[in-house]
Formats: C-alpha cells, sequence, structure tokens
C-alpha cells in the first residue's frame, strides 16, 4: 500500500510551487554545498524554555548539548546530575536500537511490562555486575549502584508524560539479542558474558517491519500515556555504524542500516498526525566530509552539530523580523524572496549580510534573480569567485553587455572541459547576445561532447537562448534534442509554444497593422471594420433566407 496517493494535478501543482523540489545544481541557488541545508518542514511550534525529551543515538547527546544552551528543559542532562551517575560519560543515555527505545519507555510506563532486574542485570565478575540495557560508559560496580542507576533511568523515561515535544533520533538496525529475557539489547553484550553463555545471546538485522513495529508501539505508548500529546520529532542518526558483525564490508552495512530506518521514519509521519521528521541525517551526510567528521570519520563535528540544531531551533521557533538570527536570515535568502522583502531584509540587516560570505552570496543571487544587476555588481568585488558566484557574476556582466570581462572570467577560471552546465549555458549565451551565431553554435557541439548523454538537454537550454532573437535556430536546436531523445516531452511543447508565438497577433493593434499591409484597401478605422461585419452579418441572418425561401411556399 502506498504511504500517500495524490491526484495528478496536485501532484504537478505541488511540484511547480516547492522552492526544494529539484535538485541543485552548481552555479544555481546550491543548498547543498559546501554545507548541506535541506528544507526543514515545521509542523509545530517549539515552546521557550519548555520540556524536551531527548533519546536515541550518541547524535542525540550532542542536540542535547545545543537545547541546554538554548534554555530549554532537558529531563536526560538533568539525570547525570544525580550521584549515582558522578563520574559516568554521557553516552550511557545512549539507546541505539529501536527495540532499546521501545524497552525504556515501556518499563517506564505500561505497569504491565516492568524490569526484570534477575534477568536484566548481569554478574560478570566478584561483586561487579552490568546493565545489559544500559550503553557503555559506565564500568562493572556493585549490583546496588547498577540497580539504582536503572531505577534513576527509569524514573527519568516517567518524565515524558509531562513534556510537550519528544525528539527520537533513530540509530542501528543491527542489534544483539537475548534469549533468556526476550529482549534486543542496546549494546553488544560484554565479551566475559559471551564467553560464559555464548547460547544466549544472538545478533538479528531487523527488517524494516520490526523496526516500524517497534517504533508504532513507542509512539502509541506517547500518545496514551503524556498528559498532552506530544509532537514528537525523529531524525535519523548521521553517525555510521563503528564495526559490523556481518560478513560486509561495515559501509554497505551501515548504508541497509540507516536507509531502512529512514525509511520506517517516513512511514511513521505518514502514519501520526503529531510525528515529525527533521533531516540531520542528509543535512551531515550531503556536506562536504571534511567539514562534517572529525577525524575518526565517525562523529559529526561540533561546527555542523550547532549548524543543524540551530537551523532546527529557528525553524520551530518564529522570530521577529528584527530579531532574524544569521541561520533565518539564510533561510528566508534561499527560499527566493520577492524583491521587496529582499530590500527590506538588507535594509534591516546589511551590515550582518556584507559580513557573512553566505549570506552575501544568497543575497547577490537574489538581486541576479530580480534584474538588479547593477547593484549586484558591487556586491561581486567582496565573493572569492568559486563554482557557484562565477556563474551569476557572468551572467551579471553580460545582462550589463560586459561581454570582455565576462570572456575573461570565463577563460580565467574554467577549461572547456567543465562539467558545469550553468557556465556553459552563459558561455553560449553571450555568443548569441552578440550575434556570433557560428561561436555559438561551436561552442554548443563542444558542450555535446561534454555531457553526451544528456545532448537532449543541451540543445533544449540552447534553444531557449536563441528563442527571443533567432527563432529560427531556436526551432533547429529543438529538433535536434527531439530527434535525440523522441520521449522528452518539454522540447516538442516548448517548440508548439515558439511556433504559436511567430504567427501574426491576431488581435489588437497588430492585427490592424498586419492587415493593412496586406490590404491597403480595407478600412483603416475599426470602427468601420466592425460595422462593415456586422451589415453582413445581418443580411446573411435576416434578408437572405426571405429571398431564398419566400413565404407561402409550404416552409
Amino acid at each position: 500500500m502506498p504511504l500517500q496517493v495524490i491526484p495528478a494535478r496536485e501532484a504537478i501543482e505541488v511540484r511547480k510551487s516547492n522552492p526544494a523540489a529539484g535538485w541543485p545544481n552548481r552555479g544555481s541557488a546550491n543548498r547543498f554545498e559546501p554545507i548541506a541545508r535541506p528544507r526543514i518542514e515545521a509542523g509545530f511550534k517549539l515552546e521557550p524554555r519548555s520540556r524536551i525529551f531527548t533519546v536515541g543515538s550518541c547524535f542525540a547527546r550532542n542536540v542535547e548539548r545545543n537545547l541546554e544552551q538554548e534554555g530549554f528543559h532537558l529531563p536526560a542532562k538533568e539525570l547525570l546530575k544525580q550521584p549515582e551517575f558522578a563520574g559516568v560519560q554521557v553516552r550511557v543515555l545512549n539507546s541505539y536500537g529501536t527495540p532499546s527505545i521501545f524497552n525504556e519507555f515501556s518499563w517506564a510506563l505500561d505497569p504491565l511490562n516492568p524490569y526484570d532486574y534477575g534477568k536484566n542485570i548481569c554478574k560478570v565478575g566478584e561483586g561487579r555486575y552490568v546493565d545489559l540495557h544500559i550503553a557503555s560508559g559506565t564500568r562493572p560496580c556493585a549490583r546496588s549502584t547498577v540497580e539504582a542507576r536503572r531505577r534513576a533511568v527509569t524514573e527519568m523515561y516517567r518524565t515524558v508524560t509531562t513534556s510537550h515535544t519528544v525528539i527520537i533520533t533513530l540509530g542501528l538496525s543491527e542489534v544483539w539479542y537475548d534469549t533468556v529475557s526476550s529482549n534486543y539489547l542496546n549494546v553488544t553484550p560484554l565479551p566475559v558474558l559471551l564467553r560464559t553463555e555464548p547460547e544466549r545471546f544472538q545478533l538479528h538485522v531487523l527488517s524494516h517491519n520490526e523496526l516500524l513495529s517497534y517504533l508504532v508501539r513507542t509512539i502509541e505508548l506517547l500518545n496514551l500515556h503524556c498528559e498532552a500529546t506530544p509532537n514528537i520529532l525523529i531524525s535519523v542518526s548521521p553517525v555510521p555504524l563503528g564495526q559490523t558483525h556481518r560478513q560486509l564490508d561495515v559501509a554497505v552495512a551501515n548504508t541497509y542500516s540507516k536507509s531502512v530506518l529512514r525509511a520506517v521514519a517516513e512511514e511513521a509521519v505518514c502514519s501520526f498526525d503529531n510525528v515529525f521528521y527533521f533531516p540531520s541525517f542528509e543535512a551531515v551526510t550531503l556536506t562536504d566530509r571534511k567539514l562534517a567528521w572529525h577525524d575518526d570519520q565517525i562523529h559529526v563535528t561540533d561546527r555542523l552539530v550547532e549548524e543543524q540544531v540551530s537551523r532546527m531551533i529557528d525553524t520551530f521557533m518564529r522570530r521577529e523580523t528584527d530579531s532574524l538570527t544569521r541561520n533565518q536570515l539564510l533561510e528566508i535568502l534561499i527560499g527566493k524572496p520577492k524583491i521587496k522583502e529582499l530590500n527590506r531584509l538588507f535594509d534591516a540587516h546589511g551590515s550582518v549580510i556584507k559580513s557573512d560570505l553566505e549570506l552575501l552570496k544568497e543575497y547577490t543571487r537574489g538581486l541576479v534573480r530580480h534584474k538588479q544587476y547593477s547593484s549586484a555588481l558591487e556586491f561581486f568585488e567582496l565573493i572569492p569567485e568559486d563554482s557557484d558566484s562565477i556563474v551569476i557574476h557572468i551572467r551579471t556582466l553580460r545582462m550589463l553587455q560586459q561581454y570582455k570581462h565576462a570572456f575573461d572570467l570565463v577563460h580565467k577560471h574554467y577549461p572547456e572541459g567543465s562539467r558545469n552546465i550553468h557556465l556553459w549555458q552563459e558561455l553560449v549565451a553571450l555568443y548569441v547576445d552578440q550575434g556570433e551565431i557560428s561561436e555559438a553554435y561551436a561552442h554548443i557541439e563542444k558542450w555535446v561532447r561534454v555531457f553526451p548523454a544528456r545532448s537532449d538537454i543541451v540543445y533544449r537550454r540552447s534553444a531557449r537562448l536563441f528563442a527571443p532573437q533567432y527563432p529560427e535556430h531556436a526551432r533547429e536546436l529543438y529538433l535536434k534534442a527531439i530527434e535525440f531523445n523522441p520521449e522528452d516531452s518539454i522540447a516538442p511543447a516548448e517548440l508548439k509554444k515558439l511556433d504559436k508565438s511567430k504567427r501574426p497577433n491576431f488581435s489588437g493593434t497588430a492585427y490592424r497593422a498586419t492587415r493593412q499591409q496586406q490590404a491597403p484597401n480595407l478600412p483603416p478605422n475599426p470602427a468601420a471594420g466592425r460595422s462593415a461585419f456586422r451589415t453582413l452579418t445581418g443580411f446573411f441572418t435576416s434578408v437572405a433566407p426571405r429571398l431564398i425561401f419566400p413565404r407561402g411556399n409550404g416552409r
């Protein structure tokens, strides 16, 4: 059964109205490089200083740190201040698997499913015990300490009932199963347990249906026991599987794990009105790896965590325009505001925009989009030339007819084998605008050689450049696009529109001027023409029938 069924007309309208519907190219509004910023859908509001319950993998701990700095109330952070957790590392609260997240909420909220101290706390040495469901970060210790920590953890999970928002970060699908307690564990059992009880534990790679079942049961528990229906924000941890116990490359095992968890998250969002998705996984994995990861290539850099949490808070906590944060300014600029809003933003935040390279690039791009070329040109001196900025710089110079400077930029920074499709388009446009048709065609063929499999797109984009001034050349290029890809529906539609635009405009002044040239004896006065037409119409509808069929002939 499909997750969603969208009528055709509605689907097309959604695609057209969604500014994030298309994958960005270099040289266009690039939301993915160097730092990826996928669009966030804010389905609810975060109330300042409200209680937020966080659960999940180690990425959830990073999120907590940044939320605490924003003044939110976090039960998980308060737990570690208790004496039982003195000297304990923060990762002790991690819940990596979807079953582990369900277990913790179930033991805290479901009176019919209490935590079994006898089965889940194991002896690993003389006077030393471990809780099989508390993540690594604690050493084996006295049973009384282990039990005290377990009671504190369960009490902490009960506080979810008064939380306004629950943030769940899904981590792994490769998990360990305990055949004695019939529960999935949170981490790999200690080596001593695997040696002494080898038959007790099994590794399970969970399927989509199993993972979805645990997540759905978790959501249902929260909706049933919370004092008010909570807003549940789900994300998939970008932190990869550090090691796999399967006969696979860890990269392959990790791809399955993250893919299936992402699919489970999407299905939960589509199934519950109070469940929403935050794209932290996409944001981190699409970002330049040198910016995204520490040297271990497992943990996300502090800078990127702060970036993503700031985006989340800024999106879910809308502030007044005069108190916009830097990330909110960036989101607005990327969202292609109208020229009036663009000008208002610069009037209110001009100093911030000019001092921040990324904001300045997006603001300048907005000026170019609204054809404010002279204004945009002033800012290019402050922007380093890269694959994004160079294209809009060239376009600005072309529109201001500063062709030599534009050509200098092209030849200075890019070889003929460049795979920047927007750069090729601007280069051909430079020749077309100057009427150098043969050079334009020569560069179109070079463009085709760089993108042989996308020749139809090359010809179609080139045709659009020719269409305003040279419709016959545009027609020829559209036909080449259709010849290369007969299945393409865009080129025939644009060609039809082009041919229609070449016909005489049979209305208004253009119609009268055309007809006057073709038949100078026609009355120049349109009123006279309409009068003549009405006279002829009246004759054929009233006089002619009486002449042909006189009365009395039986008709």
